[in-house]
């Protein structure tokens, strides 16, 4: 999940990309999302992507028109050529959004959750609950929500749940854990089977990794030390299998990745990436991971067996014309990568 910034001046471009899952750059598509705009007016500052899928043949961005305070979402719908095939807009103030590649569900801070279908109609309003803390929500293929969420109990403990919501949004269950500090993240595996990482430290400085069927039960867990900052971010592999980045201790510390199979055990050591904060991970069938790094403005390509295969992007320009800006969605399908980002220039 990506949440925007302000650090871009006007006349900014948001771009989506379709690279080739090549050992090499190749830059197959490209177009503009939108043009950024700071003009004060909340209708008018759009579109922003906050949330990228690649699924069913298509493309779909999820944006809003404001950072801070987005009063309007936008999906835009693009084939795997990248050509548009419709825009719908939304009037929600809610902070994040996610797709499956046909539903998508809003969360808000209201305690509610908005489930559309594939032609942006709200098919249910769901009540999280007037005491939980929501922080992020996912879809299965057959548009079931899960809302992560958290509280405090009259001791001052965290609690964490996990509530699973049929398509209709009836309650189906709520999984609940005792102590810990809130969620690293939470991802939808090929299978339906999700995974999360729950804050067990204050600081952030340790997770435990738990893979949740969907009946409600764990089948697997480990603990994870992330390092000092505690930034997490979960990929699963499309083999039920799922990547786990994470900053190691400090200012401007390496960012590292591991590797677990569906039975929680470690295929591969933390390997570092070096470079700054992870804000967004997604994997191919297992012999890749791909990272964006909102401190480098890059993405890294990085193997199975933890080898850096190349980096691409940077703050600087490269080719000449633009910027790459910020890669900071990215999502594999088939045999491409689509990546969102902004740049300064017009191609």
């Amino acid at each position: 999940m990506f949440f925007g910034c302000n650090c871009c001046g006007d006349g900014d471009f948001y771009w989506l990309r379709r690279l080739a899952d090549s050992a090499t750059v190749n830059v197959l598509a490209e177009v503009d999302v939108g043009k950024f705009q700071n003009t004060g007016d909340p209708n008018r500052d759009y579109p922003r992507p906050r949330f990228l899928t690649a699924k069913n043949n298509q493309i779909t961005v999820l944006s809003t028109n404001n950072d801070t305070n987005p009063t309007l979402w936008f999906r835009h719908v693009y084939t795997y050529d990248l050509d548009l095939t419709g825009v719908d807009t939304i009037t929600n103030t809610s902070f994040s959004g996610y797709s499956n590649g046909n539903w998508f569900v809003l969360l808000n801070n209201d305690q509610k959750a908005y489930l559309y279908d594939q032609n942006a109609v709200l098919k249910a309003t769901i009540n999280i609950g007037a005491s939980d803390i929501p922080l992020q929500a996912v879809l299965d293929s057959s548009n079931n929500v899960y809302v992560a969420s958290f509280q405090f109990n009259a001791f001052g403990f965290v609690l964490q749940f996990v509530t699973k919501y049929n398509a209709s949004g009836v309650l189906q269950w709520k999984f609940t854990r005792g102590g810990g500090y809130g969620f690293s993240g939470m991802e939808i595996a090929a299978d339906d089977y999700l995974w999360i990482a729950r804050d067990v430290t204050s600081p952030f400085s340790q997770a435990v990794v738990e893979r949740m069927s969907p009946s409600m039960s764990i089948t697997s867990a480990t603990f994870v030390s992330l390092g000092s900052t505690g930034v997490c971010r979960l990929a699963s592999d499309m083999a039920n299998g799922m990547w786990l980045g994470f900053q190691g201790s400090g200012v401007g510390a390496s960012s590292y990745l591991t590797r677990y199979d569906s039975a929680m055990t470690q295929l591969l050591a933390p390997a570092s990436l070096q470079f700054g904060a992870l804000q967004f991970m997604d994997a191919n069938a297992g012999t890749a991971v791909w990272s964006s790094a909102i401190s480098g403005y890059s993405t890294t390509k990085t193997s199975s067996t933890g080898v850096l295969q190349y980096t691409w992007g940077g703050i600087l320009p490269s080719p000449p014309v633009y910027w790459h800006g910020q890669p900071t969605l990215c999502r594999h399908a088939s045999d491409s990568v689509f990546l969102c980002g902004r740049r300064t220039k017009k191609a």
